[in-house]
């Protein structure tokens, strides 16, 4: 494993990545929220006729840029390409906003069908102290996510130092053979895109030491961290070497696994650090001690306080009470302090009732 991910690390992306004929970027590399931008597609055509562009379409966080292929009378000879379109010029009033945004790139025939080429996320989240920290170690398919395409037969596995992310999916072949897929890199505000390195085989539990029969290149990975214990992941690989070969599109929605924490918010009674991250804050750090309030049991809340008069109200979904919440209210003497809605297990962000980013870490029990 160790061998593996370093060589996803230290490896020039080029040697990791399937040969992709249709590649998407932005101009500027890194936008940002507020500001428009432009969508550039490069790539090669099959004959020296420039590709057709057609209309631009927005809608809520999906970006469809499309080409057909021109009437006309072409050579005979595979070109280069790039076109270069302006969303913002068709968007609603608003974009592009501070949220993650779905490119799509097809390619139209006769009767007006898309067939998908190439798709890439664009996060144009907002920076602050209120970013996205994934929570390290087992997450798990979320059956009540956007997409519900997977069951508990795959598996992930997150792990995030710093601004570096890995990420491991526990899968198998179509033909039953179990399969690693493993991707490492930098993690942007919100979100993750890197290469798949898929490694079949390799070391028994019980036997000498074997390394991994099989290591190829797999596709590629793009997620969307829609707090610090959910997010939507895009696995995506060319159906095919042509130029035209359907782009192979898997969208899974996943969360933080609790395998061992109470449900009901049971598991947020322990000591917790509450502060401010800027050092101007008016938010007093404190340690807090939650006890779970048993006498005052809803369906679809959890009630912990503390010695001190502080009481923490957190948002229950009865069909996943093992998740992390959706919600939390920090109240003192009955008055909001801070609420939190990007929560994980061990660590509630969000902000004071003065706007200040603000966090919650769990200590212990």
């Amino acid at each position: 494993m160790r061998t593996l991910m370093a060589m996803i690390l230290c490896l020039p992306l080029q040697a990791l990545a399937q040969a992709a004929l249709h590649q998407i970027e932005t101009i500027p590399t890194n936008p940002v929220a507020g500001s428009a931008f432009q969508i550039r597609v490069t790539g090669s055509w099959p004959n020296t006729c420039a590709p057709e562009v057609m209309p631009v379409v927005v809608d809520g966080v999906n970006i469809d840029v499309s080409v057909r292929q021109r009437d006309a009378i072409c050579g005979a000879a595979i070109t280069p390409y790039s076109v270069v379109v302006d969303p913002a010029a068709v968007a609603p009033t608003g974009f592009p906003g501070s949220r993650i945004y779905r490119v799509r790139f097809s390619i139209k025939d006769a009767i007006n069908q898309p067939k998908l080429l190439a798709f890439r996320t664009v996060d144009l989240t907002s920076p602050s102290a209120h970013d996205i920290q994934p929570e390290a170690g087992f997450w798990t398919p979320d059956t009540l996510g956007e997409f519900q395409t997977s069951g508990s037969g795959i598996g992930f596995m997150v792990e995030r130092q710093g601004t570096t992310l890995a990420m491991t999916t526990n899968a198998y072949t179509l033909n039953g053979q179990a399969a690693w897929y493993l991707s490492a890199g930098a993690i942007a505000r919100s979100s993750f895109r890197g290469d798949l390195l898929r490694s079949i085989g390799g070391q028994p539990l019980w036997g000498t030491y074997r390394g991994a029969q099989s290591v190829e290149p797999a596709g590629s990975v793009d997620i969307e961290f829609t707090t610090n214990s959910t997010a939507v992941v895009w696995y995506a690989r060319p159906g095919g070497e042509g130029i035209f070969d359907e782009l192979e599109l898997m969208p899974i929605s996943i969360h933080r696994m609790n395998f061992a924490l109470a449900a009901d918010g049971r598991a947020l009674a322990g000591v917790w650090a509450f502060s401010g991250y800027d050092p101007n804050s008016q938010v007093s750090p404190k340690t807090l001690r939650f006890s779970y309030r048993e006498d005052r049991i809803l369906a679809t809340e959890a009630i912990l306080v503390s010695a001190e008069g502080y009481e923490l109200r957190c948002v229950i979904d009865p069909e996943q009470a093992e998740v992390a919440p959706s919600v939390c209210r920090l109240l003192y003497g009955g008055a909001d302090v801070a609420r939190f809605d990007n929560n994980g297990l061990t660590r509630l962000s969000g902000h004071s009732a003065n706007g200040d980013d603000i966090t919650l870490v769990r200590l212990g029990d």
